[in-house]
C-alpha cells in the first residue's frame, strides 16, 4: 500500500518533470508563457496534493511556483525560525509539522 507521503513526493515529481518539459518546449518553440493547456490540470493536482498533505496554508503552490520546487527562496520564517523546504518530503514534514 502507497502512503500519502509517498504518492505526494511522487506527485510532485512529476509535476517538476512536466513543467520543466513544458518550459523546454515554450523555448524551443520560441513563444510566450507556459504552455497553458496543462495548467488547468497541474493547479487541480496542487489542490489535491494540499488536501492530502492537510496544506491549510497553500505551501505546495508556494513550493512548486514560489520556490521553483525547493531550488529558489526556500526558507520559511516562523516564530523566528527557519526552515529550509528543499525537497518534496521536507515540504510533506513542515506541512505536518513533523519537522525537517
Amino acid at each position: 500500500m502507497k502512503t500519502k507521503k509517498g504518492l505526494f513526493i511522487k506527485a510532485l515529481k512529476n509535476i517538476e518533470y512536466m513543467t520543466t518539459k513544458y518550459s523546454k518546449i515554450v523555448e524551443a518553440l520560441d513563444i510566450d508563457g507556459v504552455c497553458t493547456f496543462a495548467m488547468p490540470t497541474i493547479d487541480i493536482v496542487i489542490e489535491l496534493l494540499s488536501e492530502i498533505a492537510g496544506d491549510k496554508e497553500e505551501w505546495v503552490a508556494w513550493w512548486v511556483w514560489d520556490a521553483n520546487f525547493g531550488k529558489s527562496d526556500n526558507v520559511v520564517t516562523i516564530d523566528e525560525v527557519d526552515y529550509v523546504i528543499e525537497t518534496a518530503s521536507d515540504l510533506f514534514n513542515f506541512i505536518n509539522n513533523e519537522g525537517i
